[in-house]
């Protein structure tokens, strides 16, 4: 269902995220009725708040290649 859903839509991942008004690094725990939103600053633009880290991510799946998994 998230997919059919507009991006403004889609309830937020949990993960670590960089706010780009204050440039405060915070995590974020999804829970009931939560709301991302920076603690520092209050920013709650999803535009401005940046992922840097998504537990089990399926987008950072595909930046890796069959070279990139390489053994010896």
């Amino acid at each position: 269902m998230k997919a059919k859903m507009p991006s403004s839509q889609k309830p937020q991942e949990p993960g670590q995220y960089e706010c780009l008004w204050c440039d405060t690094v915070f995590w974020y725990q999804a829970a009931p009725g939560s709301k991302l939103a920076c603690p520092s600053c209050r920013n709650a633009d999803r535009r401005d708040l940046v992922p840097i880290y998504m537990e089990n991510s399926p987008s950072e799946q595909t930046l890796y290649t069959a070279a990139d998994w390489h053994g010896g």
